[in-house]
């Protein structure tokens, strides 16, 4: 359950990569700009892709416990 903490990190990080350059006023340099436009959305994408199936194992690891547990 912890890393799920450290995926939402992820995820809010690259929500201000997206949103810096119009907070910190450098949307004039353009390689700077479309640097941290793309960083951003990597980084949304990539935790995205972590919690989806990071969910999955947990699930897993769940049933696991409780199938366990039963017998």
């Amino acid at each position: 359950m912890k890393t799920f903490y450290w995926f939402g990190l992820h995820l809010l990080l690259g929500l201000w990569l997206i949103v810096s350059p119009y907070v910190l006023g450098f949307t004039s340099a353009v390689e700077s700009y479309w640097n941290s436009i793309v960083l951003g959305a990597l980084f949304i994408l990539s935790s995205a892709i972590a919690m989806y199936y990071g969910r999955d194992q947990l699930a897993a690891s769940q049933l696991s416990h409780k199938t366990q547990k039963a017998a």
